[in-house]
């Protein structure tokens, strides 16, 4: 099995540099690099906040899957993540959700073969190459409905090559499968947020749509 980690320059647990973690950028928020998007709640948030110590490569041989659970039913309506490219960034991303199986990705449940991210240089570098905010707004026959309580995993890999997920090397639960094989448990962390609409907010839509009909 191949290496998953960034060739030739020492990705394992490096730490940002000193200057990254305390020089402040202003675009900064408590809930991310970047702000979540305007008219979009915060369903989910697990975002790169200035310090990324891996990064784990993300192509159609590695395909890595992050758990999430929301604490209400609520419409996943776009997907931000933050990574790095050795690469080109001219190629789509392959989207997934799985049901949970035993601790794992389980069902395929939805997927989004080929849409294209928009890309923003946040700033910061790891290593030698620049950390981006990629987003991903999906189109509204697109959008996945999630229930209360329930463990997922996200999953995405590039459809091209050079492309690397942000990582934490702490205390999380990645699941990694190479090449088609089972699926193997990484205690790291990968960097993505999901934005959307919630319950409070589905039905608020949905009871104005009946007074008008009325």
């Amino acid at each position: 099995m191949r290496s998953i980690i960034i060739p030739l320059i020492i990705l394992s647990f490096v730490v940002m540099a000193d200057s990254l973690l305390t020089d402040i950028d202003p675009k900064r928020t408590d809930t991310g690099y970047f702000p979540p998007l305007q008219n979009r709640e915060v369903l989910y948030n697990q975002a790169y906040t200035g310090n990324m110590d891996n990064a784990g490569q993300g192509d159609d041989l590695y395909l890595r899957a992050e758990d999430f659970v929301l604490d209400e039913v609520g419409c996943i309506e776009s997907i931000e993540w933050w990574s790095v490219y050795i690469g080109t960034q001219s190629d789509t991303f392959h989207l997934r959700i799985y049901d949970d199986n035993d601790s794992s990705p389980g069902t395929l449940l939805w997927e989004v073969p080929a849409i294209t991210a928009v890309n923003t240089d946040t700033g910061d570098d790891f290593t030698s190459y620049n950390i981006y905010q990629s987003l991903i707004t999906l189109d509204p026959a697109d959008y996945f409905q999630t229930e209360e309580d329930q463990i997922y995993w996200f999953s995405m890999y590039y459809n091209g090559s050079g492309f690397y997920w942000g990582l934490l090397t702490e205390d999380g639960n990645m699941a990694l499968s190479y090449d088609g094989g089972g699926w193997s448990s990484l205690e790291w962390i990968g960097f993505f947020r999901l934005n959307g609409t919630s319950n409070q907010a589905l039905e608020a839509t949905t009871w104005g749509a009946i007074k008008t009909a009325l």
